[in-house]
């Protein structure tokens, strides 16, 4: 008898041990793969988000290269009022907030402010005279009529190559906020941030616009240095935030070329998990039920060589 007791309670033993072994790792497969799940989404999303916003500014980017080199607005006598005049069909013809010639030191005039008037006030035209490159701001709001346009400005040379001012379009940021939607209901979303990491444009909701995320709490990091100063400093990663009481998500993050800004893709891993619970908890279940019946099997099997041996 305590020789059969012995067995039950060592294949006992050893069949929970399977058990849990299998459960184990059957968990850590499943946990692996919903993570990749949402680690796909948010590269998959991210790129496509990086292709509309690169051919758009790519497009703006196009026309100003070419208008800074055309002779009907480069030739040296021709005043900042008749440029901004002859600008006005390519302002209509682009749908542009407008279109502004400056000389060397900042004065002005544009499509829709015919009045001369400086810029030597803003951070992109000492960028456009210092490095002699096209460069974009951050969002403004555009005096006028308050809404959010970004300015592309692009340095103009004379015919000896010298430089003679810039010329820069307002664009309306609306294309770029519907640039970043997604279709992903309450799980995906993409997020535009300017370069103090504000956010500037949401794909889920616009509450968020002026917000800094990782300052008040919105998202909260596992290893908030490292994962700020990649968002900072690096063109391209990815990390694990959180949210209480039980919102896990993956954030990928891509600075778009020529821009102060940088794109993050956020997937919510809780979603894509619970998309799969109820198939690992049926698994789950299941194993258990085997179990059940593997004990119940053994300990039926060992009463009944008991009963035998002592009728023996």
């Amino acid at each position: 008898m305590n020789v059969s007791k012995s067995f039950q309670s060592v294949i006992l033993r050893c069949a929970v041990l399977a058990f849990l072994t299998v459960l184990f790792t059957n968990f850590i497969f499943w946990a692996h793969q919903k993570v990749g799940e949402v680690q796909y989404l948010s590269k998959h999303h991210i790129r496509s988000a990086e292709i509309k916003l690169d051919t758009i500014i790519d497009g703006y980017r196009g026309l100003l290269r070419a208008m800074s080199t055309d002779q009907h607005f480069t030739e040296s006598t021709i005043s900042l009022h008749e440029r901004a005049k002859r600008a006005t069909p390519y302002k209509q013809a682009f749908a542009l907030a407008g279109i502004g010639f400056s000389n060397g030191v900042g004065r002005m005039v544009s499509t829709h402010h015919d009045k001369v008037h400086s810029i030597a006030n803003q951070k992109y035209f000492h960028q456009v005279i210092r490095t002699k490159k096209t460069v974009m701001s951050n969002v403004l709001t555009d005096v006028s009529n308050g809404q959010m346009v970004y300015v592309m400005c692009s340095p103009m040379f004379d015919a000896r190559g010298d430089l003679q001012g810039t010329i820069s379009a307002s664009i309306h940021f609306s294309e770029i906020q519907k640039a970043l939607d997604v279709e992903g209901g309450d799980s995906i979303f993409n997020v535009l941030l300017d370069e103090d990491l504000n956010v500037i444009g949401h794909s889920g909701d616009e509450q968020y616009i002026g917000i800094n995320l990782f300052n008040y709490g919105y998202e909260k990091l596992f290893d908030r240095e490292e994962n700020l100063k990649a968002l900072t400093e690096e063109n391209r990663g990815g990390f694990f935030t959180y949210r209480y009481p039980l919102e896990l998500s993956y954030v990928e993050f891509a600075r778009i070329d020529g821009t102060p800004w940088i794109l993050l893709s956020k997937s919510k891993l809780s979603t894509v998990l619970g998309k799969g619970t109820l198939i690992f908890v049926a698994n789950v279940m299941l194993m258990i039920a085997i179990y059940l019946a593997i004990a119940r099997l053994l300990g039926r099997r060992v009463s009944s060589g008991q009963d035998a041996g002592h009728r023996y």
